[in-house]
């Protein structure tokens, strides 16, 4: 069940990044400059990923010292630290316990080759207008994206299922475009019909989507890894990816319907970071203090990966992996507030 629960999870959690980031690109203020907007995002995802990264680092050697990591070497000297930082500065912070960060390059580049695509759509479209005078300029963008977008995913497709690595996995980059094009026209599109916006479609939806991935994750040949260029296949992959996308849209257009938990949902969601950053160190941190109450010293099982007992903890694993590091990214927030002021 754990494992199935897994692959369930694996099957769109990733996704969700890209397609929330093509949803609040903003055109009317970068789609002309597209260098801008990159820049912006790189220097948003860099910041968090290198504070999150220095403090993994930093306690590197107390994690091997308690058994959260096994058979891994420490830092003799500052001279290591300093590698790892570096490393770490650009983008490839090679800490197991920020392992969950290796996507960060890959949502800065994506990022980067959306606001290129628009741009180049929207230059495209007023040259084409030029010509062909009964076609509107909006249509005429939209069909240059939509064209750009599927030559750039096929070619992701295949560099994926060739396992062919490219510096920063920007293979994934190139993969996950048309999800960043999905999300664009759901913002234009489809989030504005109204008519839609009912509570029994979202939970008709939710219901189908559900059904479709159990599916899916029934069969033991389908697992979609981005970080092992395992996809599935080219059309199956973005199928699973929107189902995926309809998945966790009907669950939150649901919990909007209940105040009550509506506002911590969002709470989570805007520190879904921090989450990505830290969880791996609370599940393990987790292992260390279980070990311990059941008189457990095997170092082996202790820092077994990603879990040491999964099958009993599970709950407890998801529970601490989310609210300890929104409470930490809480906390430092209100720090960094309160220097300001």
């Amino acid at each position: 069940p754990i494992v199935s629960c897994v692959k369930f999870v694996y099957t769109y959690h990733l996704i969700i990044f890209y397609f929330i980031a093509g949803y609040f690109y903003k055109e009317e203020k970068y789609g002309d400059k597209p260098f801008e907007y990159f820049c912006n995002t790189l220097k948003k995802n860099w910041t968090k990923y290198m504070f999150w990264s220095i403090l993994i680092i930093i306690f590197h050697n107390f994690f091997i010292q308690n058994n959260f990591y096994f058979n891994i070497p420490k830092y003799n000297c500052i001279d290591d630290y300093i590698v790892a930082i570096t490393n770490a500065s650009i983008l490839k912070n090679t800490e197991l316990f920020a392992g969950a960060l290796w996507f960060v390059p890959t949502l800065i580049l994506a990022s980067g080759l959306f606001a290129l695509t628009i741009y180049i759509a929207r230059k495209m479209s007023v040259e084409v207008q030029k010509r062909i005078k009964n076609i509107q300029n909006d249509n005429i963008k939209y069909i240059i994206i939509t064209m750009i977008s599927i030559i750039v995913g096929t070619l992701g497709v295949y560099l994926n299922e060739n396992k062919t690595e490219l510096e920063y996995a920007f293979h994934t980059s190139l993969l996950v475009l048309p999800i960043y094009t999905m999300a664009y026209f759901y913002k234009i599109f489809i989030s504005k019909i109204k008519k839609i916006d009912k509570w029994y479609i979202w939970i008709i939806l939710l219901i189908l989507s559900t059904m479709f991935l159990c599916f899916m994750v029934s069969n033991n040949e389908v697992l979609i890894e981005l970080s092992d260029e395992k996809i599935i296949n080219g059309p199956m992959f973005y199928i699973v990816s929107i189902i995926g996308i309809c998945f966790c849209i009907s669950i939150s257009k649901i919990i909007e319907k209940i105040p009550v938990i509506n506002e911590d949902f969002i709470t989570i969601g805007k520190h879904s970071f921090s989450i990505m950053a830290l969880h791996f160190a609370c599940i393990k941190g987790i292992d260390v203090i279980y070990s311990k109450l059941i008189n457990q010293t095997n170092p082996q099982i202790i820092s077994k990966w990603v879990s040491s007992y999964p099958q009993k903890l599970w709950v407890i694993y998801t529970i601490v992996g989310v609210m300890i590091p929104t409470l930490i990214s809480i906390t430092l927030h209100k720090f960094k507030n309160s220097i300001k002021k």
